[in-house]
């Protein structure tokens, strides 16, 4: 009635084609993208994790920034996670 379902023993899908396709089944980082800092200015990327930093001395205009997009694989396809 109030919609849960309670099972006392394991539970063997007989088709497994809907029962996995909802989620997540993999992560990976995605293609690399390089970005130029600028003394003073904060780079974001949304859905990206910085993966390197190409700093000598100081920051100074023309250091690097690498980038990847974080992606998950979701029935067959994959996509880049979004940012809250």
């Amino acid at each position: 009635n109030n919609g849960n379902w309670l099972c006392g023993a394991r539970v063997i899908p007989g088709n497994y084609g809907n029962f996995d396709s909802r989620y997540v089944r993999d992560v990976r980082l995605g293609t690399r993208v390089v970005q130029t800092m600028q003394k003073g200015v904060m780079y974001e990327k949304s859905g990206h994790a910085i993966t390197g930093l190409g700093i000598v001395g100081e920051v100074d205009g023309d250091d690097p920034a690498v980038f990847r997009p974080i992606q998950k694989y979701i029935n067959g396809t994959w996509y880049n996670v979004a940012q809250v």
